[in-house]
Order: C-alpha cells, then structure tokens, then sequence
C-alpha cells in the first residue's frame, strides 16, 4: 500500500467518529428545537409557532423532518395565512410527493378557506392518490356556505359562456293570471323560472344529484337558490339554515375521473316522480332539441327507481347515462346546462303564493306525448274505470284510509298501489280511467297519462301550505277536471305541520263524487 493510499485511509478512519458525533449532535439539536416549537404549537400561539418551526427548516435544511413543514402549515393555517400555508406545503411537496401527511394538510388549508373547489380536488387527491391509507376525513361532507350565489346567465354573461336561447316561452306564458299576480312582486321573483335556454359552461364542479355548480372561483351556482336565498319561509332544496348563520350545502368528494363534456340532467328531488316529470324531464327535452351528439354523456342522479331511469330513456335513448352520487363532486371541463323551466318552492309555513309554482305545461305536454308514442299506449275505448289511488303510511298518509276504500269499493272503484306497477301498467291503467280518488302525492302524477274529461278528486289536507295548484296546474297537460276535499289536520308529528297525517270526512268525498 502506497503511503498515499495509506493516508487517505487514515483520514477517513478518524473522519469517521466525527461525522457520528455530527449526526447525534443534530439529531439532539432537531429534537430540542422541535420541542420548542411544538410547546409554541400546543400552547396555540401560532405566532411564535410559526416562527419556529420556520427557523428549524431553515437552519437544518434538507435534514429538517418533513413535520416540520406540515406543523409550520398549521401555524400559518391558525392565522388565516392560507396562501402562506399553501407555499410551505408545496415546498415540502416538491420534496416528498408521496408523503400523504402533506396531501391532507394542503387539502385542510383549502377546506379552512372556503376554497371549496379547491378542497374538493384536493381530497379527491387525497383519495385517489393514497387510496385505503385515506383518512376518514377525506370522505366527509365538505359544509359549503352560500355565501356567493349567482344565477347562471349573470355568471356566463361575465364569462363569455355560450347562452343558446329555446324557441319555446317562458312557463308564465301558460298561465297569464300567475303573471299578472308576479307582477306585485320585485323583479328578481319574475325572473323565475326563466324562458327556457341551454347554457354552455366550462371548468365548473357539479355538485351530484342536485343542480348546483361550483366555478373555480368558488362562486356557486344555482338559479333556484339565488332568487329565493333571502326569503326564509322557502326552504331551499338540500340546504341547511342554521340561526345566525348562511345557509350551508353538503358536498363530497368524488374520486371518479374528471369529466371532459356532459349534459346535466340532474335536480335535487329526481326521485321523486312529480319532482322528474315536472322539472326533470323537460330539462332534458329542451337539451335535446340544441341537437347534441349523442357521444356526449347525461349527467344523471344515481339509484332512481326503474320506472324513472325508463321515463329518462324515452326522452332521450341511445345516449349513455352517468349516475353521480347525491353531494359528490365531479369535475366537468365542459358542460351542457338547460336551464330550469318550472318553478316549484317548498313552502311549509304559509300559503303558497302563485308564482311558487310555476309549471311549464307545454313542454311537460310534450314529454308526455313522447312517453304514450314510445310505449304504444292503446287507444281503445275508454272502460269506465273509477280508480282510488292509495297513499299508504308515509308522511301527509290519510289516516282513515281503510274507511274510505271500503265506502269506495261500494262504489265500484278499484284501489291500486302505483309503487307496486311497471310504467307501461300505470300508463295503461290512468289512460282508461274515467274518475280517480287519490290523496295529494307523487302517485297523483299519473294524471298527466289521463285522457281529457277525467274527473281526479284530490284529497288533502286543510293545511294553509297545501300544495293543492301543484295539481290543478298538471291536470292542465291532459286536460282532466280536478276537485279537492280536504280533511282535518292529524297530530304534528313531524317537523313541518303540513307534512302531518290527515282526515277525511266520508260524507265529504260523498258529496264531492254526486257533484260530478
């Protein structure tokens, strides 16, 4: 060995335990210097907190633990420096991009901001990225505030979103007596619903099963919303108002992939059957007639009962049907929004006031023409059937039910269960209906299937927020002939009186069915 060789051998010999020295002489200072910060942390002056744990990734660099990053987040985050907080992640980030403990804390600094499209493509990261390692707190609901609502054609007007206008009126049109008595109202109100229209949006989240939107700067969306937010006696669908608070929605993330083109075909109450032929369905139809291709998918809400899902194919066949979970985000770089058409308000502590329900007949008219050709519904002879519709016990049930059948079964009416038919049944069984008894429901949309002439007794309650115009408006589209009886209010058991249980007097029904 060459006394060079010999030399540098030495060297490394006695480099050696100082270099183990250095390293557990670092390892005491990072653990002491943590500490110090970490006592600022807990005692939560974020202040100094940050400060220190600034100064630690500072002095030991890239020997700096990565906590350090996410706990000098969390200062920043505490102060409300959420662009601050954003930097020291993405630091970190570029470092350590597998490092889930960085993902969820740059996730929490966009949810603590209200940077709600953010937060969401963050947690979805979060999902995506790191799958079953996932926290629990990833799939929780995201509590939006509206705080910034806007209708949709003010936001594409400042957009430059494409806005094609429908060749059909507005739903007012058909009905000049609600629009003479909108006229006593602020011009907000009788904007509502608008002539129909089929937006063309970009980079937007779609908040699933419901027809909110979510611009990427954090405007929300949603015409409905915006025109009755500051009127408390309307409910507005899917939010919560809380006391001294704005109202809040729920959202989640989504961990399916970003959606490049869709037509959105979605509404908060697709489930239920009113709620999809009323407004749904003519939605869909006024997006059909811009002549969209059909490799553009519809935007659909998940887990609809079968006879929906085959109401929403005869509207529009052949086009493929994405399902969107209700409250989940998806991300849509481009998007086929028709507007609403109809305007249907939960009211439950006052008389409704006519422009709160406000339907669209000529073009739920049509949907209903295309539905009878489509199934081939005989045009035979009417058969003179007298129906009585059952209700059954869920909320607004009829309490003495049992008692009416029996007195209508006397009478020769047949009593049916809708839930329990295939479409093809009810559109059939209502088509040859000549009288029909049936409490005020979702079951009483089968009269849009009637023939013109049917005489439709609806029973309801004598709550002052009975939806009772909901049916008279409907009845219009196949021309039948409605009256009301309505019954005494049962105990409140739920949250909203006119949702109670209800009687009706026999002798009541009797008188109405004579008049006839």
């Amino acid at each position: 060995m060459t006394k060079q060789l010999a030399g540098k051998w030495m060297r490394r010999i006695i480099a050696a335990p100082k270099r183990a020295v250095r390293r557990v002489t670092l390892r005491y200072s990072l653990k002491v210097t943590s500490a110090h910060a970490m006592a600022a942390s807990k005692a939560g002056d974020w202040v100094e907190a940050a400060q220190r744990w600034e100064e630690i990734i500072e002095k030991y660099g890239r020997d700096a633990p990565i906590g350090a990053s996410i706990q000098l987040s969390i200062a920043l985050r505490m102060q409300g420096k959420f662009a601050e907080a954003d930097a020291a992640i993405e630091r970190a980030q570029r470092k350590r991009p597998d490092y889930i403990g960085l993902a969820i804390e740059y996730a929490r600094i966009a949810t603590a901001s209200e940077n709600w499209f953010q937060a969401a493509k963050r947690w979805r990261s979060v999902i995506n990225n790191f799958g079953g390692n996932a926290p629990a707190t990833a799939y929780k609901q995201l509590g939006m505030s509206l705080t910034d609502v806007r209708d949709i054609r003010s936001v594409a007007t400042q957009r430059s979103w494409l806005i094609c206008n429908s060749s059909r009126p507005s739903a007012y049109q058909s009905h000049p007596e609600i629009a003479a008595a909108s006229n006593v109202a602020d011009s907000l109100v009788r904007a509502f619903p608008p002539a129909p229209f089929v937006a063309h949006v970009t980079d937007v989240a779609v908040v699933g099963g419901t027809r909110y939107l979510l611009t990427q700067d954090n405007v929300l969306i949603h015409d409905e919303a915006y025109t009755f937010l500051n009127d408390e006696s309307v409910s507005l669908k899917l939010v919560k108002r809380l006391s001294g608070q704005r109202p809040r929605i729920n959202m989640l993330p989504n961990t399916e992939s970003i959606i490049d083109c869709a037509i959105h075909g979605m509404h908060e109450y697709a489930s239920n059957y009113f709620h999809l032929v009323a407004e749904v369905l003519p939605r869909i139809l006024i997006a059909r007639e811009q002549g969209v291709t059909l490799e553009i998918p519809l935007l659909v809400n998940a887990g609809l009962h079968p006879n929906l899902r085959e109401l929403i194919e005869i509207i529009e066949p052949g086009r493929r049907k994405v399902q969107l979970g209700n409250g989940r985000l998806c991300f849509a770089n481009r998007l086929i929004f028709p507007s609403d058409v109809s305007s249907i308000q939960d009211v439950y502590t006052r008389p409704r006031r006519s422009w709160e329900c406000v339907l669209h007949n000529e073009i739920i008219r049509h949907c209903v023409d295309i539905v009878l050709s489509a199934k081939q519904v005989p045009k035979a002879p009417r058969t003179h059937t007298r129906l009585y519709v059952r209700r059954g016990t869920r909320h607004r049930a009829l309490e003495n039910e049992p008692e009416i059948e029996t007195m209508l079964a006397e009478m020769n009416f047949e009593a049916i269960t809708p839930d329990d038919l295939t479409l093809e049944d009810q559109l059939t069984i209502f088509r040859n209906a000549e009288i029909i008894v049936a409490p005020t429901g979702a079951a009483l949309t089968n009269i849009v299937w009637c023939r013109p002439g049917t005489s439709v007794i609806v029973l309801a309650s004598d709550h002052e927020a009975a939806p009772i115009e909901v049916w008279t408006q409907l009845a219009e589209v196949s021309g039948c002939r409605t009256f009301s009886v309505l019954g005494s209010q049962g105990p409140v058991r739920h949250r909203w009186p006119m949702h109670c249980d209800f009687t009706v007097a026999p002798s009541a029904l009797a008188a109405a069915l004579k008049a006839i």
